[in-house]
């Protein structure tokens, strides 16, 4: 057999790499839901400390009630297994990594927070474009009706 012949056998095979059984939060899908919690539960926590659980000045909600409504959103979306998901948790960690930068910046300093929004985001996303079981959970409508399988080749977040 020559290189000719192993080139067309391989390309005239066709294989789908996704395993069905790999649906439903789990996996590192877990470990994304815990971080969203821990994200909220924490943003909470900052505004109410910022004074001391006493009123709460405009640049303090102006500044963790976006994020903290963002998350709850992911929450939703992440529980209910809604299709864009991926695409939202996306935006979300660039809008917060923006928000860190931003903050390092006006501060004067590069900070912890700044790498660790890039690493993440970067990390994150990779995961959410390849994953079969993020392609076989988040298939679902806000009606709750199941979309039809992406192609896992052709995912688009």
């Amino acid at each position: 057999m020559n290189e000719m012949e192993t080139i067309n056998i391989i390309e005239d095979e066709k294989v789908d790499y996704r395993d069905p059984n790999l649906t439903g939060i789990g996996g590192w899908l877990i470990v994304m839901l815990v971080g969203i919690c821990i994200s909220i539960v924490e943003m909470l926590y900052s505004m109410f400390s910022s004074f001391g659980f006493g009123i709460f000045t405009t640049i303090t909600v102006s500044v963790f009630l976006p994020f903290i409504l963002l998350y709850i959103f992911l929450l939703i979306t992440m529980v209910k297994k809604l299709h864009f998901f991926p695409l939202m948790y996306f935006i979300v960690i660039i809008a917060l990594g923006a928000f860190n930068l931003f903050i390092d910046l006006y501060s004067g300093t590069f900070g912890f927070l700044t790498v660790v929004s890039v690493v993440s985001a970067v990390a994150w996303s990779i995961y959410l474009k390849k994953s079969v079981r993020v392609s076989n959970t988040f298939v679902r409508n806000w009606q709750g009706i199941e979309l039809e399988h992406k192609v896992f080749d052709d995912y688009k977040m």
